[in-house]
């Protein structure tokens, strides 16, 4: 099955996970009051629409206190189909498996409308192989979603597991009017981000602390990862962290990542000979001649970095100078004050299969406190190019049913012929030449030897 996927042209935000069979959120973007939060965790974000759509699924389960519906004569989502041949599937797994062990599997396109409480940008997310091709919405405040089979693979299948649709503040992703946007480190400029560009998630991390599953997001049902598994050079790193800090959210910050991942960070450490030889490095495998969003968290809560000026190191994106002079309490006008940066970096074409490493490192700078740096959490976004986000197919495994078959070679027949002839004539070659040496070297012998012949050394 094809597993590219592509965005039509849109007014949405595709929020969609690069690893199959992960939850991925279609978000409205809905305007919210913002206030200065401080004392405990802000509540968390209350979603006017969240709808979870169990594919293939005849009964509603809950899973971590969420009810998903099934989508069979389902209330929340119409199903409109081209031909009979959709099939659910059930393999009859725990409700502890739900959404994976249904799915809606057709060989023909099938769309799923969904009413939603308003028009304007939204956000799309699936779980699922087969991605769909369409997010759009109507005058009616429909948001209709299509899955089709690739035209290009023989007997392709649509397919997915569930669909999850969950509203979003207001300008999380986009840029609002006040905001300075992404910085281009490309080309050393700030550009805004506009609705009609459609990002794609692929990494949620939360650096020096653990996994943040989706119920334990501050009410977006977003997934993050602990940063381990990206860490390519830290030598050593420090965790830190800070559970009893009052933490201060700006309007920007207040739904931008869950509260844990302010309150842990990882630090080059505290010996500072070791810190400025080295940068503090995370890689991440991305689509290349695509250009990224990469969200970097930040928050202050280390007791002796109380001043601007304390704790100040350079940022380096995909290799390039994203920060000079990063300063997490100047940026954030205050000690334990969360923030977050935004840069965009175009990944050229390089790379094994269109596939290469976008990396995030951080070097320290010499300042009043400690010679460190610090990163509490990522995101990056691929954004879309010629309103599509599909990246190259992998080739199929030698071990797969459509790749067991030898593959017939490239090369034309007469380049094998001509290689087989070098090598016979290089052959015959060296036989004559053996065979012209070792009668030279007999007749010497026999002239100079009479007697080694005559003891039957040939």
């Amino acid at each position: 099955m094809n597993s590219s996927s592509s965005i039509s042209s849109s007014k949405y935000l595709s929020l969609t996970n690069l690893p199959l069979f992960t939850p991925l959120h279609l978000s409205f973007l809905f305007l919210h009051l913002t206030i200065l939060v401080t004392g405990d965790s802000p509540p968390p974000y209350v979603p006017l629409d969240s709808i979870a759509l169990d594919c293939g699924s005849s009964s509603q389960s809950f899973v971590n206190g969420r009810q998903w519906t099934a989508d069979i004569n389902s209330k929340v989502a119409l199903l409109d189909q081209d031909g009979p041949s959709t099939n659910p599937t059930e393999n009859g797994a725990s409700t502890s498996s739900v959404p994976y062990y249904t799915a809606r599997v057709s060989l023909s396109q099938f769309t799923y409308t969904f009413p939603v409480t308003t028009t304007g940008p939204k956000s799309f997310a699936s779980i699922s192989i087969q991605l769909p091709t369409l997010v759009s919405t109507d005058e009616q405040k429909n948001l209709s979603i299509t899955f089709t089979p690739s035209p290009h693979v023989a007997d392709a299948y649509a397919f997915i597991n569930g669909i999850e649709i969950v509203s979003m503040p207001t300008n999380l992703y986009y840029t609002a009017g006040d905001d300075p946007g992404m910085y281009d480190v490309n080309h050393e400029v700030s550009l805004p981000l506009q609705k009609d560009t459609a990002l794609e998630i692929m990494y949620r991390v939360n650096v020096g602390g653990g996994e943040i599953t989706p119920p334990n997001d501050n009410g977006m049902f977003r997934s993050w990862l602990s940063d381990p598994d990206y860490l390519t050079d830290a030598r050593p790193s420090a965790f830190q962290f800070n559970g009893t800090i009052q933490l201060q959210y700006n309007n920007h910050t207040r739904y931008a990542a869950p509260d844990v991942l302010y309150r842990t960070a990882r630090t080059m450490g505290p010996d500072s000979t070791v810190n400025k030889k080295y940068n503090m490095t995370w890689e991440f495998p991305v689509h290349s001649t695509f250009t990224y969003l990469v969200r970097l968290h930040f928050c202050q809560f280390i007791p002796i970095i109380l001043q601007k000026g304390d704790l100040v190191f350079k940022i380096y994106i995909a290799n390039q100078t994203a920060e000079r002079y990063a300063d997490i309490i100047s940026w954030a006008d205050g000690y334990g004050v969360p923030i977050y940066k935004d840069y965009i970096v175009m990944m050229d074409a390089g790379g094994n299969e269109g596939i290469q490493n976008l990396s995030i490192a951080l070097h320290p700078i010499q300042s009043t406190n400690a010679l460190d740096a610090m990163l509490n959490g990522a995101e990056i976004f691929k954004l879309s190019k010629s309103d599509n986000l599909a990246g190259p197919n992998p080739d199929a495994y030698p071990d797969s049913p459509v790749s067991n078959t030898p593959r017939a070679s490239t090369k034309p027949q007469h380049s094998r012929r001509r290689t087989v002839a070098i090598i016979g004539a290089a052959v015959s070659g060296i036989v004559v030449v053996s065979v012209l040496f070792l009668l030279i070297f007999r007749r010497r012998v026999q002239k100079f030897s009479p007697k080694i012949q005559g003891l039957g050394f040939w």
